[in-house]
């Protein structure tokens, strides 16, 4: 079993935030480890380091070591962890991930100190300034949609992925840092502006490593399938608030089939984590057969057709829109079949539509069968 932590090292000009802030964040997590190799430690999974060129061009560098190593991955890759751009501002740490590894996430934060204010942590702040609503005090971690190397890991195998970073505040309502790909993005602004004393940089590094550690070392996989029922069932609702309108003008279309498959996602992630609870630890092989099965969840998740129209994308729950590669859609083919369609619209596409709410309502189904 296999924990791969990775970036690119290609760069627009200098990148000293894309990539080489995540780099520098990158070897220095990997100096961490390989000192507490030296002193004998040794994770009960493999933990590999990538770099990966030819990230800005589209990524082909990881998309074809995925492609090469597509075998091995599917049976063998436990999690990708990007450290692209570790640092973009000092604002807040922002991190996104698969729903599988949002909880390995939110418990990595709560262990480091926040690098402006040691009395409080990293999970504190992002908290304060980025919550996800409701009753409990925690941060919002979105899925992820495009634009760096952990893309193909994703979207071809089905390989739970995770992208942190510091970052500046929502409240500029800008696309990305002001020196973004520029000839100003250079150490001197890192050094000058964003993170003068490289706290920043520090706290992502501990930040990554836990994250490492946790998947590498863990008795369990620390992965929580509960997540991700309820990551799907806010983007069925959400997809039935969007679409309830047009639906209900055509007949034969209906999310009941939607809904009870979710349902049973949810019964099934539900008796799983009971299954989590109460398994006799001492026991390698039932050790063995549950973490295999979280493993296997988020492949489930993967059609091998791809989704309509864009064949390289095959994660059924969460893609990158096809109308900004850089933001994530839920159920992506659903949305991209949807956009422009009225009542009026051409049957072949209505058919087309129909065919898709068949698919996720079988995938999700299949992967409530993994969980069995």
């Amino acid at each position: 079993r296999h924990v791969l932590v990775g970036n690119h090292r290609d760069a627009w000009v200098f990148g000293a935030l894309d990539p080489s802030s995540g780099t520098a964040t990158m070897l220095e997590v990997t100096r961490a480890f390989g000192k507490l190799k030296k002193a004998g430690w040794s994770p009960r999974r493999t933990l590999k380091f990538c770099s990966w060129g030819a990230e800005e061009y589209g990524y082909p560098g990881s998309t074809e070591w995925v492609e090469e190593n597509m075998k091995s991955l599917l049976t063998q890759a436990v999690a990708y962890l990007n450290c692209d751009t570790a640092v973009r501002g000092n604002y807040s740490f922002r991190g996104r991930a698969s729903p599988l590894l949002k909880e390995a996430m939110l418990s990595a934060t709560k262990k480091v100190k926040d690098p402006h204010n040691a009395d409080i942590t990293v999970h504190d702040t992002w908290a304060k300034y980025d919550p996800a609503g409701g009753t409990l005090n925690e941060p919002r971690v979105n899925v992820l949609g495009a634009g760096s190397d952990f893309t193909p890991f994703i979207q071809h195998v089905g390989i739970p992925v995770t992208d942190q970073t510091y970052t500046y505040t929502s409240a500029w309502k800008i696309s990305s840092y002001p020196v973004y790909h520029s000839v100003y993005e250079t150490f001197e602004i890192m050094e000058k502006f964003i993170d003068p004393d490289f706290t920043c940089h520090k706290a992502v590094a501990q930040v990554l490593a836990e994250l490492a550690r946790n998947l590498a070392d863990s008795l369990l996989l620390p992965m929580n399938p509960a997540d991700y029922a309820s990551a799907i069932e806010t983007f069925a609702n959400a997809s039935l608030s969007s679409f309830r309108g047009i639906f209900t003008k055509k007949d034969g279309i209906s999310f009941d089939g939607l809904y009870s498959a979710v349902k049973n996602f949810t019964s099934a992630a539900n008796e799983f984590s009971k299954k989590v609870e109460n398994v006799d630890k001492n026991n390698p092989l039932a050790i063995r057969e549950i973490n295999d099965q979280m493993l296997m969840l988020e492949r489930a998740f993967i059609d091998p057709q791809g989704l309509p129209g864009r064949p390289l994308f095959r994660h059924i729950i969460f893609a990158p829109s096809s109308k900004n590669i850089y933001a994530a859609s839920s159920f992506p083919g659903l949305s991209d079949l949807m956009y422009g369609l009225d009542e009026n619209g051409p049957e072949e596409q209505w058919e087309e539509v129909k065919k898709h709410l068949a698919v996720i309502v079988y995938t999700i189904q299949a992967a409530a069968k993994t969980l069995s």
